[in-house]
């Protein structure tokens, strides 16, 4: 085989093979979601205005051409968002007692109403769980990766319950 040829092929192979499997970056793919519009405008209930599952929910929810809105009286439907809980447990100890690795959890419970109260979709559970590794070395970097961590694990649950409630919306 031509030796200039060869990089090209291997090249080409492995594009191929990338894709073939559904590897994407994050971030890029879509939910494959399609939320109706007749639940627009919607409003977003028991999530703080700053809250990064907040800003993912509504980008997504918007990508669906539904409205959102800050007022609940505007709203046909209103997507309500409680028992959100957070959590972390130790997973393994050194010789030493200190924690090497542990499990992050979130979760949330969250139903969709229309503007009359009748339930669209009923009470769902969400959680999401990764694990941590928390090595004595760079204490200052490690909580910042926990704390981005955090925020992937609530973006990924944001892009789940889109999900969800396009498929119970059909």
């Amino acid at each position: 085989m031509n030796r200039k040829l060869a990089p090209v092929l291997i090249l080409l192979l492995s594009t191929l093979l990338l894709q073939a499997c559904g590897f994407q970056l994050r971030g890029t793919g879509t939910t494959a979601a399609k939320l109706p519009a007749y639940i627009s405008p919607l409003h977003i209930e028991g999530l703080a205005l700053n809250d990064d599952m907040r800003r993912v929910l509504i980008l997504l929810i918007q990508n669906d051409s539904v409205q959102v809105t800050e007022e609940k009286g505007e709203a046909a439907s209103v997507l309500r968002i409680r028992n959100q809980r957070r959590d972390s447990r130790v997973l393994a100890i050194d010789a030493g007692g200190k924690a090497v690795e542990s499990e992050l959890f979130e979760g949330l419970q969250f139903d969709l109403v229309d503007s009359k109260g009748v339930t669209l979709v009923s009470q769902q559970n969400q959680a999401t769980t990764r694990s941590f590794i928390n090595a004595d070395v760079l204490i200052l970097g490690k909580q910042e990766e926990e704390k981005s961590l955090r925020r992937t694990m609530r973006r990924d649950m944001a892009r789940q319950m889109v999900v969800r409630l396009s498929s119970q919306l059909k």
